[in-house]
């Protein structure tokens, strides 16, 4: 229901997509793949043919796909510029950071400074996560859905996919070959700190709390928790600095292991039960450095 006073007021006919700029400009890409800008005198002038696909930066720079799968950019002389050719499918996310989907099933992001980094292959489409969340998530060629986790952790959801979506809240829908619709949501949101400097030592400081521990330790509902034991961290290392897929602007930093051994006493029917887990803190620290390794 539209609030009192408001009112819908038809724009245009035969639109397939619309992008609204910084600046305020209406942007469309017509049923005929026409680019078209709305301009000042409320007219309608064609920037482009043969557009299937429309997307712009949060500054406002604008990338197209054509029909004949080149990706191109609008340069600041309003001259298309090549940027990727066999490209079938394009996003760019909240960061700017490009994401290309290739008639080879490739998926690639280009990062700050125009690194291009290979994802993954085999790839059917995919979707970015909104604001707040560091997750991506792809369809395979075998039709598994799968999410990427702040660039690094790789993760099997479902099996049978067809098409995904996902909201504003971070809820991903997603459609089964079954026509059953599943709704995944992630609590988990990955961390990414900010560089130590003056060459401090990086150790482990977030260890798991007691909640977390008995929530992953599964221990029955009737038992009775006697005591949970967080060990110091069995893993405490950091790797060398690499280019990630999915960190946004921050384009390369240092996966920190952590890892920690936790044991749980409870009792039971059966006496004294004793449980032990490994959970993992892992976390990105941006590199402020140069030299990172993995850039494409």
């Amino acid at each position: 229901m539209l609030p009192r006073g408001s009112r819908f007021t038809l724009v245009d006919t035969g639109v397939k997509s619309i992008s609204l700029a910084t600046d305020g400009s209406l942007y469309e890409v017509s049923r005929l793949n026409q680019l078209r800008r709305l301009g000042a005198n409320s007219k309608w002038s064609v920037i482009d043919s043969g557009v299937q696909l429309l997307a712009q930066t949060t500054s406002g720079t604008l990338y197209e796909l054509n029909a004949q799968q080149q990706l191109k950019i609008l340069g600041a002389n309003g001259v298309w510029l090549l940027v990727a050719s066999k490209i079938v499918s394009f996003s760019i996310d909240q960061d700017d950071v490009l994401y290309t989907l290739d008639s080879q099933h490739n998926l690639k992001s280009e990062t700050a400074g125009g690194h291009w980094i290979w994802i993954s292959t085999g790839v059917q489409s995919f979707i970015t996560a909104p604001t707040g969340f560091r997750d991506l998530y792809v369809v395979t060629t075998q039709h598994d859905l799968k999410r990427l986790e702040a660039g690094y952790s790789w993760s099997t959801l479902q099996s049978n996919i067809v098409s995904i979506s996902i909201d504003a809240t971070g809820v991903v829908t997603a459609l089964d070959c079954h026509h059953r619709s599943w709704m995944y949501y992630s609590s988990s949101i990955s961390p990414i700190l900010d560089p130590v400097g003056g060459g401090a030592p990086i150790f482990c400081m977030d260890p798991p709390s007691n909640d977390e521990v008995l929530w992953l330790a599964h221990i029955p509902n009737n038992a009775k928790v006697k005591a949970v034991i967080i060990e110091n961290p069995t893993e405490d290392t950091i790797d060398s600095p690499r280019w990630f897929a999915d960190i946004g602007y921050i384009s390369a930093g240092q996966l920190h292991h952590c890892e920690y051994q936790c044991t749980v006493q409870y009792m039971t029917a059966k006496g004294l039960q004793t449980t032990t887990i490994f959970i993992d803190h892992d976390h990105l620290i941006r590199w402020a450095g140069t030299n990172a390794v993995g850039a494409m």
